[in-house]
């Protein structure tokens, strides 16, 4: 059965960036695809991405998840014609419908890990509209690391969505999702999730470390900086946990498959 990646970004070249987060994601995506697998990529539809994108194309009916205590419309378009690896753009145009990314000339939006999460939650429902076979969730950077937490953790009642495989890719280990322990409730994840063994560093909610936690292989952009991590400047305060992980840390080269 042909492999089938399912990749999850706040970034992608040539529709929505701010540095070189894009760029790697569209270069692993396109090798997958010249490679024989069938390579999806799932990004918000940012309003700088609506812009960039061409004629977008429903590709379900709107369909409705559930963040932080709430049931959230949202939907996914696609490129009329595309092909793989296929780009699919969530649109939820309260979280993504904006001027910046992440922040406008006032600084981050205060309301990135709802965002986020919301992201990650519609990860989970794409993953089953995608349909059965030997698919493979491929998260990037903080921005998606609750895509493994949630699949192990708040759909882990869940027999088919268990059987998914889940990866991290670490592009940027210096910026890991950091909120207050308030955000623990707002996003509802289970309170023992606040613990130096899951998600609390230092007194605050660390995205990144969750996603560390229950991916099933994390990798790196190269193996100089899968060594970079290991260490205590290179690892930003999460060097214990990048050491924790043992054979599921696993450098690779950039444009290559998990």
């Amino acid at each position: 059965m042909k492999t089938r990646v399912l990749h999850f970004t706040a970034e992608l070249w040539p529709y929505a960036r701010t540095g070189g987060l894009g760029q790697a994601v569209a270069g692993l995506a396109d090798y997958q695809a010249a490679s024989g697998t069938e390579s999806h990529v799932v990004l918000p539809l940012y309003r700088e991405a609506r812009a960039h994108a061409g004629k977008l194309e429903p590709l379900w009916e709107p369909f409705t998840v559930e963040s932080g205590g709430r049931r959230e419309e949202v939907r996914c378009w696609h490129e009329a014609a595309d092909t793989y690896p296929k780009t699919l753009f969530l649109e939820h145009n309260p979280s993504f419908d904006r001027p910046g990314i992440y922040g406008d000339s006032g600084g981050d939006y205060p309301d990135n890990p709802r965002r986020f999460a919301l992201f990650a939650s519609a990860a989970i429902e794409i993953a089953r509209r995608i349909g059965e076979g030997n698919l493979i969730m491929h998260a990037h950077d903080w921005h998606a690391a609750l895509v493994p937490v949630f699949l192990r953790r708040v759909y882990r009642d869940e027999p088919d969505l268990q059987r998914l495989p889940s990866v991290l890719t670490v592009h940027n280990g210096g910026f890991q999702g950091v909120y207050p322990y308030e955000v623990l409730k707002e996003v509802h994840l289970p309170d023992d999730m606040w613990s130096p063994d899951f998600m609390e560093w230092y007194g605050r909610l660390n995205y990144l470390k969750g996603g560390l936690k229950y991916a099933d292989m994390v990798t790196t952009v190269s193996p100089t900086h899968a060594f970079e991590l290991l260490t205590d400047v290179g690892g930003f305060g999460l060097q214990h946990s990048f050491r924790q992980l043992g054979h599921r840390h696993r450098p690779v080269e950039s444009g290559h498959g998990p």
